[in-house]
C-alpha cells in the first residue's frame, strides 16, 4: 500500500458495454447500495443492477487493476449516487458504518458509469490535507472533474462531490460507483435512496 501513489486515475479502461448496462440499470433503479461481496461470489443476482454492479467491478478489479490487488483481499462494498442537477455530496470518509471505530477501506475507488455526454460540476474533491501536512496556501483540494469511464483510487481521505450544474440532458443523472477494495470482510448498511455515509467529518 505505502508504495502506491495516494491518487490514480484511468480514463477509459472498462469494457464500454458492461459500463453502459450497470449504468441503465443504476439509472432505472435509483441511488443504492449492495451486500458486500467477492471474487468467488456469483455474478448473476436476482437484482439485476446488482447483478450488474458486481459484473463490472469484478471486470475492473481482477482484470484491468489486477496488479494493483494485494495478495490477500476481502472484497468490495458497493453503491452508486444518481445526481441530478443541484445534488452533491457532503464531506465525508469512507468507513464501515458498523464498526465501533474509524476503520477505512484498503483504497478507495470511484468510477464514473455516466452519462457519456457533457456535464459541469459534480466533480470529485480529495482533501490532500489527509496524507501529509500542507502549509495554508497548499490546503485546496485536489479536484478530479467527471470524465465518462474514468476510474479513480485513492488512499482513503475525506471526499466530497461538487453540485452538479448542468446536465446536457436532465434525464441522464451523473452516476458514479463507488467500489473500494477491504482487507477484511464488512457487512455495509444495504438501503435504496440517497446514500450520505453515515460518519462526517469537518474539514475546518
Amino acid at each position: 500500500m505505502n508504495k502506491l501513489p495516494n491518487v490514480i486515475i484511468f480514463d477509459d479502461i472498462c469494457d464500454t458495454n458492461l459500463l453502459d448496462k450497470a449504468y441503465e440499470e443504476a439509472r432505472q433503479k435509483g441511488t443504492a447500495s449492495y451486500p458486500f461481496f467477492n471474487s468467488t461470489d456469483e455474478l448473476s443476482d436476482d437484482d439485476s443492477a446488482f447483478a450488474a454492479i458486481k459484473e463490472l467491478t469484478w471486470h475492473l478489479w481482477c482484470n484491468k487493476l489486477k496488479e494493483i490487488l494485494p495478495e490477500k483481499y476481502a472484497g468490495w462494498e458497493v453503491w452508486h449516487n444518481n445526481m441530478y442537477e443541484g445534488d452533491d455530496l457532503h464531506k465525508h470518509l469512507d468507513v464501515d458504518e458498523k464498526a465501533q471505530k474509524v476503520v477505512t477501506p484498503y483504497l478507495g475507488c470511484v468510477l464514473y458509469l455516466g452519462p457519456n455526454s457533457d456535464i459541469r460540476g459534480g466533480s470529485l474533491n480529495l482533501n490532500v490535507t489527509c496524507w501529509k501536512k500542507k502549509t495554508d496556501a497548499e490546503k485546496k483540494p485536489l479536484i478530479i472533474p467527471f470524465r465518462y469511464n474514468r476510474v479513480v483510487l485513492f488512499k482513503e481521505c475525506l471526499h466530497w462531490v461538487a453540485p452538479v450544474r448542468k446536465l446536457e440532458d436532465p434525464k441522464l443523472p451523473r452516476i458514479s460507483l463507488s467500489c473500494p477494495l477491504w482487507e477484511t470482510p464488512i457487512s455495509p448498511i444495504v438501503r435504496d435512496g440517497y446514500h450520505k455515509p453515515s460518519t462526517n467529518f469537518d474539514l475546518d
